[in-house]
């Protein structure tokens, strides 16, 4: 019905995915799983969370506004375009 995947790189936790399926939206399961993710923080200074979305992604954008998180930059072409043919 949901998950999260996530990592340490160095000091900073990367959050790389978080899904729930349509039907089970808007009731708190996305967020019982970033409270979880969240609170592994191993040792002091582990602190840096830092994840992307889409700028079309609209809802996520609000839900991590709602968990604080602030855009910081911009990065061009992270996601990769599709075309016909393959690259």
């Amino acid at each position: 019905m949901a998950y999260l995947f996530a990592m340490w790189f160095f000091d900073e936790m990367h959050v790389n995915k978080i899904a729930v399926e349509e039907h089970e939206r808007r009731q708190g399961i996305a967020l019982k799983l970033m409270d979880r993710c969240l609170s592994f923080a191993p040792r002091p200074g582990r602190e840096d969370h830092r994840l992307e979305v889409r700028r079309s992604n609209a809802g996520a954008q609000e839900f991590y506004k709602f968990l604080d998180f602030e855009p910081l930059y911009l990065r061009p072409r992270y996601y990769p375009r599709w075309r016909s043919g393959g690259w």
